[in-house]
């Protein structure tokens, strides 16, 4: 794990998580860890644009082009890209955008697997629901009971979210799309633990 940012208890939780910012400004503070070098970027981006109306027709064109800032970074070409489609929000004009900013989202994925970028989609809220694949469904299996506001999750939330995370990086792996991490160009440690903390889900491919 590695980012600018520490949140939680976890031995190893670095991250670059900026609450409040619209996809453009993730996009400048991914900026912050592109110095590290990672192998895999999981990217949920999206919903302030959602809740702000922000040019929502255009949501997947703005995170085309964060995807390719970050891959055309030196020694990144080949990192692994999951992006997850938005979670489900109980603020109506977040939830009102929502399902365009994430049909956007899962044509990208499509696309950019076409022009063989290695890239995953995290499915967060399925247009439907598909129980069996652990996918989160409102208000079925992820009810204002997961949420800390409308739009943010609570802890119950957040491991809702984190096995869908956990299913996409093991499908990227499975795929043989995750690489060696390259040299970071930035001072980063595992302080108090270690930075293959899921065993095989990390292992890390020549």
């Amino acid at each position: 794990m590695v980012g600018t940012k520490h949140h939680g208890d976890m031995q190893d939780n670095a991250v670059e998580a900026h609450p409040g910012d619209v996809i453009t400004q993730v996009q400048t503070a991914a900026q912050n860890s592109l110095p590290y070098r990672p192998n895999v970027v999981l990217i949920n981006a999206g919903a302030n644009d959602c809740k702000q109306q922000l040019d929502i027709p255009n949501a997947g064109a703005r995170m085309r082009a964060m995807i390719e800032d970050i891959l055309n970074y030196d020694g990144m070409q080949k990192t692994t890209i999951i992006l997850s489609t938005l979670i489900p929000s109980s603020d109506p004009q977040t939830a009102a955008n929502i399902p365009a900013v994430n049909e956007q989202y899962r044509e990208l994925v499509t696309t950019m697997r076409k022009e063989d970028v290695s890239i995953v989609l995290a499915e967060m809220n399925p247009p439907t629901s598909v129980a069996e694949h652990n996918l989160i469904s409102w208000p079925l299996d992820y009810t204002t009971n997961d949420q800390a506001d409308p739009t943010h999750p609570n802890d119950c939330g957040y491991s809702k979210m984190a096995r869908i995370w956990y299913d996409a990086i093991n499908e990227a792996y499975d795929q043989d799309l995750i690489v060696k991490a390259g040299v970071m160009a930035a001072s980063e440690t595992c302080e108090g633990g270690s930075c293959n903390m899921v065993g095989v889900l990390y292992a890390r491919k020549d």
